[in-house]
């Protein structure tokens, strides 16, 4: 909750603006944006914290919601490796994303740090990074350093139900595992994966149950690709 009466605000961009930029009804890869620097100016100067209570059912804005999804690859030998896919299990549905959205308290935190100092379009991909960390954490208990590459792959949206309407997925792959050096990248011995498991891409690609999200991306991308394309960064 934001420390501002107790009423919990979440960060969110024009509808319109999502609207005109990102296709619905599936998963867009970040090269479709061409100039990232672009795309990210021209979403994030509509973004502003908003009262969820306001929001919730309002599509004149998006909430945005940053999808972490967790790979884990194994390089074999020099030219085979093993990646499989973190598939997560909540209360309602099977995903392989990590979400959640983004609270001004992740704002009110780094600020507090001297972190960052005002919410200018600089400063929101380091909100971002801190809202992935917090969920990661909060979900499997795994803590993400700050020298961790979430890779941009794109973003997600789907407007045939109530819920989707007023979201805009904001796409992530996290390695973790083993590189091709054989150095760890990120450990998960720490890690509580009882709400989920790691499957194999072509397991993964036959799941009936996974939540819609998941299955825009798992028919579009070829997340079993070790080297993946994207933006090294938040």
């Amino acid at each position: 909750m934001s420390e501002n009466n107790s009423i919990e605000k979440i960060l969110c961009v024009s509808g319109a603006l999502v609207d005109e930029l990102a296709p619905d009804n599936q998963f867009t890869p970040v090269n479709y944006f061409g100039s990232i620097k672009q795309i990210k100016q021209k979403i994030f100067s509509t973004a502003g914290f908003f009262p969820r209570s306001d929001v919730e059912r309002d599509p004149t804005y998006r909430q945005l919601i940053p999808y972490i999804v967790i790979r884990r690859i194994e390089y074999i030998d020099a030219q085979s490796q093993q990646v499989d896919v973190f598939r997560y299990k909540s209360a309602n549905r099977t995903s392989i994303g990590i979400d959640g959205h983004i609270n001004e308290d992740d704002f009110l935190f780094l600020q507090k740090q001297s972190i960052i100092v005002k919410a200018g379009e600089s400063d929101w991909g380091t909100v971002l990074r801190r809202t992935c960390q917090r969920r990661i954490k909060e979900e499997i208990g795994l803590t993400i350093g700050n020298t961790a590459q979430f890779r941009f792959m794109g973003v997600v949206r789907n407007s045939t139900d109530n819920v989707g309407k007023v979201h805009l997925g904001v796409v992530y792959v996290l390695d973790v595992g083993v590189a091709r050096d054989h150095v760890s990248v990120i450990k998960l011995h720490e890690a509580d994966l009882s709400k989920g498991e790691f499957i194999e891409w072509s397991v993964l690609k036959k799941d009936t149950t996974l939540d819609e999200w998941s299955r825009l991306i798992v028919d579009s991308y070829m997340l079993d690709v070790a080297e993946m394309s994207g933006i090294l960064s938040i």
